[in-house]
């Protein structure tokens, strides 16, 4: 087997894929990914390349090919020829490192993997949909909603109910922008003297009822977490939460400067924009 670094080019990498016969179907959502890292300036240079198998076919790399395509950027990528056939078994079978995983052994973030699920729903709180987000964009996110992502945090941890990605996103976005909701953060989080019709019991009475759903990146969930937050801003009584765009299209709204820096780092991600939520 040899190893070599090579620049891969737009043109390249259309010929080495010309070589494709042997590869699995393509993911549109991986190429881009990568596409959306290369064209940012955040593709990093890893062991991970291209490689070919001793008869000349790609044996692994289209997506990152497909993705210097789309991004018509060129970049540097180890190239290994000469694999064998029986190596397949061994691609792309062991366990991934998650977000969080980054967050937690190279940034040393505690409670990781809450914030990297609270940033991906704070992403589909502006584009209404779930993109992938890299490790080095969620730090850019993370540093963007730090303070209030930790207070959040802080505030929730003796809650459990409350730990879930959807509720902190929901609640480090309102907070960033209305800091008096803070008030409405410890009180669920308490559970402690809420009045009647308040959206501080409402909301606390819909979370234990949904306990056992699994929501994180739910939608409807999101819907009420921002519902009961904007009833709270504007001191509105609620007896029963139901899902409405209202409170989500006020949050988004409120963090347009944001929502508008994140449209360019999402740029080549968002061809494949879901409309879930009204302007």
């Amino acid at each position: 087997m040899n190893i070599t670094i090579e620049k891969i080019t737009p043109k390249k990498a259309e010929e080495y894929l010309g070589k494709n016969t042997t590869n699995r179907k393509i993911r549109q959502g991986s190429v881009n990914y990568y596409a959306n890292e290369m064209i940012n300036g955040r593709w990093k240079e890893t062991g991970q390349g291209i490689s070919f198998f001793e008869d000349g076919s790609l044996a692994d790399g289209q997506h990152r090919l497909l993705g210097i395509i789309k991004s018509g950027v060129t970049i540097s990528l180890p190239v290994a020829r000469g694999i064998k056939k029986d190596a397949m078994g061994s691609y792309d079978v062991g366990a991934k490192r998650s977000v969080g995983d980054y967050l937690n052994l190279h940034m040393g973030e505690k409670n990781a993997n809450r914030k990297a699920a609270a940033i991906c729903n704070i992403v589909r709180t502006f584009f209404g949909t779930n993109l992938r987000v890299s490790a080095d964009l969620t730090v850019t996110i993370l540093d963007i909603y730090r303070d209030q992502m930790e207070q959040v945090v802080s505030f929730t941890h003796t809650n459990h109910l409350l730990r879930k990605g959807w509720i902190i996103a929901a609640f480090t976005v309102a907070l960033k922008s209305h800091p008096d909701v803070s008030d409405f953060i410890a009180a669920v989080a308490s559970g402690a003297n809420l009045k009647p019709n308040s959206p501080e019991l409402a909301f606390s009475r819909w979370i234990a009822q949904s306990e056992n759903t699994r929501a994180s990146l739910n939608d409807r969930y999101l819907r009420i977490a921002y519902t009961a937050l904007y009833a709270f801003i504007k001191g509105s009584n609620v007896s029963l939460l139901r899902p409405s765009n209202i409170g989500i299209n006020y949050f988004r709204k409120r963090e347009q400067e944001t929502i508008s820096l994140l449209e360019g780092e999402l740029i080549m991600l968002r061809d494949r924009k879901e409309t879930l939520f009204s302007e």
